[in-house]
């Protein structure tokens, strides 16, 4: 497994203190082709080479049995979230998978494992087995597939990372709502331990970021909480600003890690972004713009509407209507906070979902009575059309006149348009 090998490469010559740059020595393990990628002096990749070459041994694929002794955990528990963990895993060529039960007698594990496969069990089953409240806190182990264990711990814990708080006790970063996060190198797998919605997000985030699109490259991704609109309208936006045009450059195929990547995860309502520094900068400060609290309370309404009627075309219309026109609106009045509307479908009513500033629901409710009233029969359909400098009253009487004229109805005397 090159995880377990990029392990072993790291603790080998991993040295405390400073380190000259020629000394140093890096290993990245490649999930993809189940290699390892190693940055050494010419001398040490030899040794490095050998070292691989022994531990990539036929031998090592072999079935091994340990029986593994507790100190404070459970040992059916520990051996439920082994084998959860390990179920998730690939087994390498030639490799049988793992099996852990548990001794309830002797408060111990029993493991059938490759010895690559044994020595992280191992490893993972010290992590674990640690005093603790188990009725107080779930555990849960997070396997990787592309991402790098100890990377995402860095990002996590950053990101949750409880306000105006250092290190806490023994150097270790205070969370919020008492999290718990560590990292398994050799199983390329977190440890987090909390409640079950608090794991339950976590994993949420270490999912959206563990993608083959983001492995494998300099930049590491990040988080951006979005507080006020949604993540995946904000994706969307963010794409076509700034990843298309990247693609489309003739720099993006000679250098594709230039692109920046951006991902909504909707369950957390954050995006996940991969980019240069400098692309990453102008995201950040364009999401802050836009993800601002619009005017007023934020709420919903449903309204009903006929059968036969395109609901999807009739939400696309009027929301873009509206949002324009306060757009518009803001532009001529620089200290006016434009309300903003977005609007939903249920196709088995049929109905539209309205949401956004409760000022502008009276608007949206008189243009779908307007819109139905006036709903065409035959190969006509209905448009709605901002209008920008005219009052829509006034240019509404002016298209009824002309096309009374148009078809001899003038009723008895139809007013003339009236010119403004």
């Amino acid at each position: 497994n090159a995880s377990v090998v990029a392990g072993a490469i790291i603790r080998a010559y991993t040295r405390p203190g400073a380190v000259a740059e020629a000394d140093r020595v890096l290993a990245t393990a490649d999930a993809t082709i189940n290699a390892v990628i190693v940055t050494a002096n010419g001398d040490k990749l030899e040794e490095i080479a050998g070292m691989i070459d022994q531990l990539d041994s036929s031998s090592a694929n072999q079935p091994v049995q340990e029986i593994v002794r507790l100190k404070h955990a459970r040992p059916e528990t520990m051996a439920q979230v082994l084998t959860a963990t390990y179920r998730t895993r690939r087994p390498g060529p030639g490799q049988s998978p793992a099996s852990i039960t548990a001794d309830g007698d002797a408060n111990a594990v029993i493991i059938s494992a490759s010895q690559s496969d044994l020595d992280g069990i191992k490893e993972l089953i010290v992590q674990l087995d640690q005093p603790g409240d188990p009725e107080a806190q779930e555990l849960r182990v997070i396997p990787l597939s592309y991402a790098e264990a100890e990377e995402t711990l860095t990002i996590l814990t950053e990101y949750f990372r409880r306000p105006a708080s250092g290190r806490g006790r023994g150097g270790v970063t205070e969370l919020v709502g008492d999290l718990r996060l560590q990292c398994s190198p050799s199983m390329n797998a977190l440890i987090v331990s909390g409640s079950n919605d608090q794991i339950d997000r976590v994993q949420e985030l270490a999912m959206a970021m563990d993608l083959e699109e983001l492995a494998g490259t300099t930049a590491a991704p990040r988080i951006i909480e979005i507080s006020n609109g949604s993540a995946s309208q904000l994706a969307n936006t963010l794409t076509q600003m700034f990843t298309e045009p990247a693609r489309r450059s003739a720099r993006a195929r000679t250098a594709p890690d230039t692109v920046p990547l951006i991902y909504a995860n909707d369950s957390t309502n954050a995006l996940i972004i991969r980019a240069r520094t400098s692309d990453y900068n102008q995201i950040a400060e364009t999401v802050a713009r836009l993800d601002i609290e619009t005017a007023g309370p934020t709420e919903m309404e449903l309204i009903p509407l006929q059968r036969g009627v395109n609901a999807q075309a009739l939400a696309r219309e009027i929301e873009r209507t509206i949002n324009q026109g306060e757009m518009l609106k803001a532009r001529r009045e620089p200290s006016y906070r434009p309300a903003q509307i977005a609007i939903g479908v249920d196709e088995r009513t049929p109905a539209l979902m309205v949401a956004g500033s409760p000022e502008m629901f009276p608007t949206v409710r008189h243009l779908v009575d307007k819109l139905q009233e006036m709903r065409p029969s035959g190969n006509f359909t209905a448009r709605v059309i901002p209008v920008r400098n005219v009052a829509p009253e006034d240019l509404q009487r002016v298209i009824n006149d002309i096309i009374n004229q148009q078809q001899g109805n003038t009723g008895g005397g139809a007013r003339a348009p009236r010119r403004r």
